[in-house]
């Protein structure tokens, strides 16, 4: 099949890394895939382009889309796949230019929880997505909760498909030594208990509830250090540096901003966390799984499914609960803790391969194309 992505953008994000995943293997299982994106300079448009996947950043603004219409006559795609909100839209304006006839499939990558508090073009355009639910062949969400809520804002529920993220479980693999040879590089301690939160800045990742729940362990466990990394979390970011300052553990923390060796990071770690207010299927947690670090998150969303039992639950916006779920994996022994990481990654390998989020999305798209 010809299959054509249109993205939001290729910014460094859970929903944008899953995409240079995605294409790059369905273009290895025999199909011709390209990305338009409705951005530029997006950090993910080289790694996809790298792979042969073809990559157009169009800008943005409303020059983007005549581009767009040229790109997706000239292609001639069996299907024309959204990727997010503004995605989605834009993506119905590449099927219609399109004298093929292609199937159009939205994509969803994320919860509503914190609608209210987003900005009003978001809102805008989550309320144009819903009200043209009906248009899309399907509307595929990476989690069950998050096509809910989406359902219960007024997305058509009988356009609605499931097919959660996939992962490089291979890329995730640590080297012998890696623990090691990233310790000392970070400056961190051989015998430090590592706690690692990697979000981007946004008021729904919580980094506030992050700083207080740390106080709470860092008064239990003097080894305690955390490692701090994603968009917008540098040592430049004064919210961030006085919150941790007012928790008393500024010292206590590494702060390192956007990185691309999420895999050392996490190699380096001992427990990865999450204190979101919202979330569906957070990319984050299920790299930590795959890189074998045992996490502790809240309940939110699909996240109880991905974890299982191989983690720690605990309630959306309680420091105290996440703190103790930090010191329910801090009383245990390292092997304990190597044990119970070894069992998410194999979870990861069962359920949330790469390869099984292709063969869900071309199973989709043959679906929808069969006469």
């Amino acid at each position: 099949m010809r299959l054509l992505f249109v993205t939001s953008g290729l910014t460094r994000g859970g929903a944008e890394g899953f995409l240079a995943r995605l294409a790059p293997r369905l273009a290895s299982r025999g199909h011709v895939c390209a990305v338009a994106s409705l951005g530029s300079g997006g950090p993910f448009a080289p790694v996809i382009a790298d792979s042969g996947v073809a990559v157009t950043e169009l800008g943005r603004g409303v020059a983007s889309l005549p581009r767009l219409a040229l790109l997706a006559r000239s292609f001639r795609p069996d299907v024309v796949q959204g990727w997010m909100y503004r995605g989605n839209l834009a993506a119905r304006v590449a099927a219609r230019a399109c004298r093929t006839r292609p199937v159009l499939v939205w994509s969803v990558r994320q919860g509503l929880l914190d609608l209210e508090a987003s900005p009003a073009g978001t809102r805008w355009v989550v309320e144009r997505n819903a009200r043209g639910s009906v248009l899309p062949a399907a509307i595929v969400y990476n989690a069950h909760d998050a096509a809910r809520q989406h359902e219960a804002a007024g997305f058509l529920a009988a356009r609605t498909r499931v097919i959660p993220n996939g992962i490089d479980v291979a890329a995730f693999a640590a080297g012998e030594g890696t623990r090691a040879r990233v310790r000392a590089e970070l400056g961190m301690a051989s015998d430090a208990l590592v706690v690692a939160l990697l979000a981007r800045w946004h008021p729904v990742k919580n980094h506030r509830g992050f700083a207080q729940a740390a106080e709470i362990f860092a008064r239990l466990r003097p080894e305690a250090r955390f490692l701090l990394a994603g968009a917008g979390i540098g040592p430049d970011n004064a919210t961030l540096t006085a919150w941790l300052e007012e928790a008393g553990i500024r010292d206590r923390c590494l702060v390192l901003g956007e990185r691309a060796d999420v895999a050392d990071l996490l190699a380096a770690s001992d427990v990865a966390t999450l204190a979101s207010h919202a979330e569906a299927f957070p990319n984050a947690l299920l790299e930590a799984m795959a890189a074998g670090v045992p996490c502790v998150a809240p309940a939110l969303g699909d996240i109880p499914e991905l974890l299982g039992d191989t983690g720690v639950l605990v309630p959306a916006g309680d420091p105290e609960a996440l703190a103790g779920g930090w010191e329910r994996l801090a009383a245990m022994s390292g092997a304990e803790r190597r044990s119970l990481g070894a069992r998410a990654r194999a979870r990861v390998v069962e359920r949330y391969g790469i390869d099984r989020a292709a063969e869900a999305y071309e199973a989709l798209y043959a679906e929808l194309r069969a006469p």
